[in-house]
């Protein structure tokens, strides 16, 4: 970190961002390439000054900064903080600058973006286990549409109307941190009236935690990887026979099974014949231009001659789209290189979101089981909605939350349901439908069902869609950690 003129820096300064057109003649601070700020960083004091000392306007890093705490108290006005690259930290907690990041924003904890002097830019996905937003100025229509974000507590002034209790902060903060309803003894006006604002801050400057273990654990649950490494090879191709997403209980020989969708200009399609290892195929496609594939082929001689058995070949191949008939070319050393490193850079993309997939697929069969649906069902005050369904006093409203509850009716063709409704704000909604159906074995299971908003055709959600079954995941154990609560009081 090194202090320069602010002339010198301007041209590394994003366009959009507030402070390209800004001159300065104070010094502003200089951090060369990626960095890693292990100790907490307070953005009213960047330079380790006293309070008396120079201020410096503006923090540049022009790589990927990896950081504890990032803070600062005076609200008016702070150092901003520009990142070139990826921001990484543990708590964020500013107001009085623009923070602007090129590349994606991963708080594994809180970001607490507080009054109107501040704002948050960023370009790539931004991922944080709460997100706290009073007065603070972000890009309303990405936030209310959920564009790139994983963010499974929003609490947003502009958007909550039920600020004025804590029973939410409690499920997040512990309870040094808050007033109690004793303490406050007036009406909340935003979710900070409830903060004690110095002792998160304290915590920061000591490198603690601010949020419950039980909160950051969940975000920050990884995917395991499924392969044994990364290579193309016939031993990781097998491998994906074996997860649950292709392979599944009650199974019939020749069942078709495939996951496909697109990511970007990017197509990928996964396909396997049910009990038929052997038939795992991977298509990836660029765009309308070109498609490559890995697969198991069979030795020509095997083919040819009918009394050797057919023995299975690992085999990768490409063709272009434009191309004639579906020829398909065999990879060799004198391919193009284009389809080569295409084909390189796009399987271990996909052996990271089957991991995932696969992983979230288990999650929701193990958390969503049908013994935790019916236990959710047989809570008394569930019941009581239940039998209300159909009334406009059926459900249960909590913090943003809509829960309903529906009752099985063989005789309606109506199957027992848990509806999860986010209310987004401006007329939009975030729709979850848990069923407990029957499987072609005649066992009841637990199907996750969504809607793109609350008044349209509902379908089932997919393995591709990880991030709705990660919404849904965080939606659903909520309400479970809370209906046993609110059971009590009843």
């Amino acid at each position: 970190m090194k202090k320069v003129s602010f002339d010198s820096v301007q041209h590394l300064i994003p366009e959009n961002c507030w402070y390209k057109d800004q001159h300065y003649d104070e010094q502003v601070l200089l951090c060369e390439g990626d960095q890693n700020w292990k100790n907490p960083v307070d953005l009213d004091h960047i330079f380790g000054a006293e309070q008396d000392a120079e201020f410096y306007p503006l923090v540049l890093v022009t790589g990927n900064l990896q950081a504890t705490q990032i803070f600062n108290t005076d609200t008016d006005g702070s150092s901003g903080l520009i990142v070139l690259g990826d921001l990484l930290a543990e708590n964020v907690l500013v107001g009085g600058q623009e923070i602007y990041i090129c590349g994606n924003l991963h708080v594994r904890g809180l970001f607490w973006g507080d009054y109107n002097h501040g704002s948050l830019h960023v370009e790539g996905n931004i991922r944080a286990s709460v997100f706290l937003n009073t007065d603070y100025n972000v890009d309303s229509y990405r936030f209310l549409a959920l564009e790139n974000l994983t963010i499974p507590h929003l609490l947003w002034d502009e958007i909550d109307e039920d600020y004025d209790h804590p029973d939410y902060l409690t499920m997040l903060f512990d309870k040094a941190f808050l007033f109690n309803e004793d303490e406050m003894g007036e009406v909340a006006y935003s979710w900070k009236d409830w903060i004690k604002a110095e002792q998160l801050y304290e915590a920061l400057r000591e490198n603690r935690s601010v949020l419950l273990e039980s909160v950051t654990a969940a975000e920050n649950m990884q995917a395991p990887f499924f392969f044994a490494d990364q290579e193309i090879s016939p031993s990781n191709l097998l491998r994906f026979a074996e997860g649950i997403l292709l392979s599944r209980e009650n199974d019939q020989p020749g069942e078709d099974r495939q996951l496909a969708y697109w990511d970007g200009d990017v197509f990928r399609r996964i396909f396997m014949r049910s009990c038929e290892p052997l038939s795992c195929m991977l298509y990836f496609q660029k765009s309308e231009e070109f498609g490559c594939l890995v697969y198991f082929g069979f030795d020509p001689a095997s083919m040819n001659n009918i009394m050797m058995p057919k023995k299975p070949v690992f085999a990768l191949a490409f063709r272009e789209l434009n191309e004639v008939g579906e020829v398909w070319h065999p990879f060799s050393l004198l391919s193009p290189s284009r389809y080569r490193d295409f084909l390189k850079e796009q399987w271990p993309l996909l052996l990271d979101h089957y991991s995932e997939m696969n992983f979230l697929e288990e999650t929701l069969q193990r958390k969503v089981s049908v013994e935790t649906f019916k236990a959710i069902m047989d809570v008394p005050l569930v019941k009581k909605m239940a039998k209300k369904h159909d009334d406009d006093d059926g459900a249960i409203f909590f913090r943003g939350f809509q829960w309903e509850f529906q009752n099985e009716n063989r005789a309606e063709d109506q199957h027992a349901r848990i509806s999860i409704v986010k209310d987004l704000g401006k007329d939009r909604f975030e729709c979850y439908y848990f069923y407990l159906l029957e499987t072609v074995s005649g066992d009841p299971a637990v199907f996750l069902y969504t809607q793109e908003n609350d008044d349209d055709e509902l379908y089932e959600v997919q393995p591709i869609d990880r991030w709705k079954i990660r919404r849904a995941l965080l939606f659903f154990d909520l309400l479970e950690k809370n209906i046993f609560r609110l059971n009590d009081s009843y």
